[in-house]
């Protein structure tokens, strides 16, 4: 993930949230429905065991969102509904045990572009 990230304190990261979930949940019926589903995600196991939780789960996010890897520009959202806009809630319980954590932070900036750029 390139750029800098202005960590944000509990009440810019609620508003972020709130306005992520916004964003996902107005997208464009020209998206497919339930492309993706974080309705029922874990990290995976292992995984947070090897890289920790933040690591699992920016592993997991790159996979789901970036799966030929970053690329300069937004993320491009391949679909919408109630399985996409979940991903807030994961960011959420997330950012809940680390709220300071640039990576999570960062993929609330990411996704919020994305999803404006939809």
């Amino acid at each position: 993930m390139s750029g800098s990230i202005k960590i944000l304190d509990s009440g810019e990261l609620e508003i972020a949230l709130a306005n992520l979930c916004g964003l996902l949940s107005g997208l464009p019926s020209t998206l497919s429905e339930n492309a993706y589903n974080f309705e029922n995600y874990a990290v995976n196991k292992e995984e947070e065991e090897d890289k920790g939780h933040v690591g699992a789960l920016n592993h997991d996010f790159e996979h789901v969102f970036c799966p030929q890897g970053r690329v300069h520009g937004p993320i491009e959202l391949k679909g919408r509904g109630k399985g996409l806009v979940a991903v807030v809630d994961v960011l959420s319980a997330a950012l809940a045990d680390f709220p300071q954590d640039a990576v999570l932070q960062k993929w609330v900036s990411d996704l919020t572009a994305g999803a404006e750029h939809a």
